[in-house]
């Protein structure tokens, strides 16, 4: 009895502590993503009914590629020209000669392979101090309508997820990057703050590929229609040129658009040794 009567006093002050929860949840956007979330935990909502909400702020939806075949053409920024002159030309496998000893010569030489194509491992930002590994973000395929597209999930702890569909480093071809930017240790939580000019930097098996940002877009995404969003999906679909393109969501309290950064390679990739590879590498 005397528990019940504790309780009842207690009440109104849990009330008022839990409307204050729910208020600063809803104030910071992440009301509608926990919301989501125990949906689908509860089996009340499937993935499908969440995307079809117009926006899913955990994920990067993308259009099928039988609506777009290719990512737009890369415009590059006035400041991204200003700072660099004429980017360098992508390199090719052709491009990229392999080592030559400069000594004595082997009478019958084994010819070195070609340093790339590589699987991306590492990702630094200097502008922004960010330094983060980087792990595969497989795809799963929904449909909305009649519609086909894929979707890759974020990785949920402080990593970037590499698109596994996307190009591999020094392939003709979009390498794309996924983060997240207000939950799970927010990897991408400074990316807004890149600009054109900026130089970004990945690594894979023991070279080092440095790209210039040439492109920063903050895109629309919440309540706008699906002809829109496969648009803006666009930027992450395959390419007939050689770039790395970068995808959060934006802004951290409201989730409402996507932030795109699109960088092409600056020089051609460089060997690392143990001792220029980042903490992480070694």
């Amino acid at each position: 009895m005397k528990l019940f009567f504790a309780v009842k006093k207690l009440t109104p002050y849990l009330l008022v502590f839990m409307g204050v929860i729910v208020i600063i949840l809803g104030v910071t956007g992440s009301l509608p993503v926990i919301r989501d979330r125990i949906l689908i935990r509860l089996g009340l909502r499937n993935e499908l009914e969440v995307s079809t909400m117009g926006f899913k702020p955990f994920a990067v939806p993308v259009a099928s590629r039988s609506e777009h075949e290719v990512a737009p053409i890369v415009e590059i920024t006035q400041a991204a020209a200003g700072s660099y002159g004429n980017l360098f030309p992508t390199p090719t496998l052709s491009s990229l000669e392999p080592f030559t000893n400069t000594g004595e010569i082997s009478p019958t030489p084994t010819p070195a392979p070609t340093p790339f194509p590589t699987i991306p491992a590492r990702l630094e930002i200097p502008s922004i101090e960010l330094d983060a590994p980087i792990i595969a973000a497989n795809p799963s395929e929904i449909r909305i309508g009649s519609d086909y597209y894929e979707q890759w999930e974020a990785p949920d702890e402080f990593a970037v997820g590499w698109h596994t569909t996307s190009s591999r480093l020094g392939e003709i071809g979009n390498t794309v990057l996924n983060g997240h930017h207000n939950i799970f240790d927010r990897v991408f939580e400074n990316l807004h703050k890149v600009e054109p000019g900026q130089e970004i930097i990945v690594y894979g098996g023991n070279l080092r590929y440095t790209y210039i940002v040439v492109n920063v877009m903050i895109l629309p995404e919440r309540n706008v229609d699906m002809a829109t969003r496969g648009e803006n999906a666009r930027w992450i679909l395959p390419s007939t040129d050689e770039r790395l393109t970068l995808i959060t969501c934006w802004p951290a309290e409201s989730n409402t658009h996507r932030l795109i950064v699109v960088a092409q390679p600056l020089n051609k990739p460089v060997e690392i040794t143990p001792t220029m590879a980042p903490a992480g590498l070694k």
